[in-house]
């Protein structure tokens, strides 16, 4: 028999062990992720699409990580090379959480920002200062983790920062200003003010440093917002506005629904099967996989346009499809029949051209289920615009999509409920119009509601 040699023999352990930490971030990234992907469909809570996002990719990195870690503490190198090797592991764990760790920062702004007023407004900044502050921690740690001292780069950027407050310091009033502005929600675009020193328009423009009035001659006029913060500013109630206390001769009745969901029996998976059943089930199941799909996701921005593409894009794993899937606008078609009609037609093209070779893992199956709606009468009554207004920041968002949006596609109404009794009682098609074209895809509920209270109020 030939015999190993010693080097060999030596090597097959450590090479063992990092195989291992390989098989592990497939574990890690197939069948963990997976569940976690599960687990998360079935939770209303926000953050843990965002943390599972965010992990999809880091956290088999990391567990092969630690496989190259301790592979290199059984392998017969020299305790020099093991110092510079670990290292170079400590410096890759620091980078990859960093990166993590800005993906999740940033999510969660753009989560938690667009439930407030002012938040669209401070979202960029406060995701300027998050980048920079997680990234700078992790240099630093990485610089630490590297063996490279960062005294002297902290003092650097110590006198780097003092520099720049020194740079920036007739600058700083205007920005503490315009995040005074921007939190107390008074001063929004389409204001029309007057300053205390004479200056008159309407609000087309703020930002970190001026806010820019559009007078009644068309100028444009660029003032700091220390100033605007600083006076006093008188908000100009402009002509031709609505009579918010005219009484409709029929009130809006406010009604709701309860939406109780209901397995169908039938599953896919695969593009193909996922195609033959939608082509067949009651629109009552495509309700339930839109409708209410966007409802329960509401806090993500854009909002997912259905749980289909959703399906295609992240467990079947094509994205082109999944894209063109997300382009259709149920919000665009006339009826819930239309809207699947065209994503049956986006599907048969891609199947006809590409074909059908992938499937679904054990437990990630497409399960149809469908709605059965219960709807009913909140109790809550209009009878002016000014009642209109005061009531929609009550009512619940259940009531608020079924008026705004479900009421449209699913009776296939060429607008929504709001618009109709405002054009109906008032003949303003152009409050109609603006409240017809909000779109649940590209804000959240309570987006929907701030939004649609704006438009009203500011008619009246």
């Amino acid at each position: 028999m030939l015999a190993v040699p010693e080097v060999i023999v030596a090597w097959i352990a450590p090479a063992v062990v990092v195989a291992l930490g390989i098989v592990l971030g497939f574990f890690a990234r197939g069948w963990l992720h997976g569940r976690l992907v599960s687990w998360a469909r079935r939770t209303r809570w926000e953050g843990d699409d965002i943390i599972v996002q965010a992990t999809r990719w880091h956290l088999p990195f990391l567990v092969f990580l630690v496989g190259v870690y301790v592979g290199l503490h059984v392998a017969p190198v020299s305790d020099s090379f093991v110092e510079r090797a670990e290292k170079v592991l400590a410096g890759l764990v620091t980078i990859s959480i960093t990166a993590m760790m800005v993906v999740i920062a940033s999510g969660f702004i753009h989560l938690y920002a667009r439930r407030t007023e002012f938040g669209p407004e401070l979202e960029p900044a406060a995701q300027q200062v998050a980048l920079i502050t997680i990234t700078g921690t992790g240099f630093l740690f990485f610089l630490g983790a590297v063996g490279v001292p960062a005294t002297p780069l902290l003092l650097v950027l110590g006198i780097a920062a003092l520099a720049g407050a020194l740079a920036m310091r007739n600058a700083l009033p205007d920005i503490f200003a315009w995040m005074s502005i921007a939190v107390s929600g008074q001063i929004r675009r389409g204001d029309r003010i007057r300053l205390e020193s004479g200056e008159e328009g309407v609000v087309i423009e703020q930002n970190w440093r001026t806010t820019t009035l559009r007078s009644i001659h068309g100028d444009a006029v660029i003032v700091p917002n220390s100033r605007v913060a600083a006076g006093v500013v008188v908000k100009v109630r402009p002509k031709g506005l609505l009579n918010g206390d005219q009484r409709a001769s029929t009130p809006f009745e406010f009604r709701s629904r309860l939406a109780l969901p209901e397995l169908t029996g039938l599953r896919a998976a695969t593009l193909s099967e996922l195609a033959e059943h939608m082509e067949r089930v009651p629109l009552s199941v495509i309700y339930y996989h839109t409708l209410q799909f966007v409802e329960e996701h509401q806090y993500l921005t854009p909002t997912p346009p259905s749980h289909f593409a959703r399906w295609v894009s992240e467990t079947l794993d094509y994205k082109d499809l999944g894209e063109v899937l997300a382009v259709v606008d149920p919000c665009q078609c006339d009826s819930l029949e239309e809207f699947r009609q065209r994503l049956l037609a986006l599907m048969k093209e891609y199947l006809s051209s590409h074909g059908d070779g992938r499937h679904a893992p054990q437990g990630q199956e497409f399960f149809f289920m469908k709605s059965r709606l219960f709807i009913f009468s909140t109790g809550q009554k209009a009878q002016t615009l000014r009642e209109l207004a005061d009531a929609l920041k009550d009512v619940t968002l259940d009531s608020l999509y079924f008026h705004l949006f479900e009421a449209r596609l699913r009776l296939g109404r060429p607008t929504n409920d709001f618009s109709a009794w405002i054009e109906t009682h008032y003949g303003d098609s152009g409050l109609a119009g603006r409240i017809n074209l909000l779109d649940p895809y590209t804000r959240t509920a309570e987006g929907l509601r701030n939004a649609l209270v704006t438009l009203i109020e500011e008619r009246i």
